[in-house]
């Protein structure tokens, strides 16, 4: 069963439910606390009807769905597609009992690669993976630098590796919370190459 979540700061899945004399329904939108709504969403929630767990399933898929549209101007049609996909996966995906993603946090995560893309610094899209409990991982991998930031429950969690003159490795990490966008912002140029220094150090 899905819990209700509470509000999720950076990129939110916001769930909300009417008393229950009313008609059960449930209201979806991606906000940012910094910057309002995100760029090209629509000013107002839409509503959908929630009778059973079977329709609120379908209903949250819908919900991604419209989300990855509005981000179709920044997004690229795979990666779109990619998060459709995701948004798709059933309990026990792997058959040895993976969970099924968390739609907050894909929402999250959707919102994050936007700020990212619409930021100053040149853009690459990651591999986007599911992880066995339900969350989401991004890999960025390049000649002499790789990232790979995962969702967790308590936020995020950074790998970086980077090849020396010499081609030794170096291995980096950082944990923060979900809200932090900055955090993913300086890692994100670190792995550009835009900081020298991981920026957790």
């Amino acid at each position: 069963m899905i819990a209700e979540e509470p509000t999720h700061s950076l990129s939110e899945f916001v769930w909300r439910e009417r008393p229950r004399q009313q008609e059960r329904t449930s209201e979806f939108c991606l906000t940012d606390p910094h910057f309002g709504r995100l760029p090209s969403t629509p000013s107002g929630s839409f509503t959908v009807n929630s009778p059973s767990f079977a329709s609120i399933s379908a209903q949250i898929f819908e919900a991604i769905t419209q989300i990855t549209s509005i981000a179709k101007i920044t997004l690229s049609a795979q990666l779109r597609e990619k998060v459709s996909r995701l948004a798709q996966l059933p309990e026990n995906w792997d058959g040895e009992g993976a969970r099924q993603i968390k739609w907050h946090i894909l929402a999250n995560v959707v919102g994050t690669l936007i700020r990212l893309r619409q930021g100053p610094h040149q853009f690459h899209e990651p591999f986007v993976a599911p992880t066995f409990d339900g969350f989401i991982q991004l890999d960025w991998h390049g000649d002499k630098r790789s990232l790979e930031v995962q969702a967790t429950d308590s936020g995020w969690e950074a790998v970086g590796t980077s090849v020396g003159a010499d081609n030794a490795r170096q291995y980096y990490t950082a944990e923060f919370d979900r809200n932090e966008f900055g955090q993913i912002k300086k890692l994100y140029q670190w792995f550009l190459g835009d900081e020298l220094i991981w920026p957790f150090l």
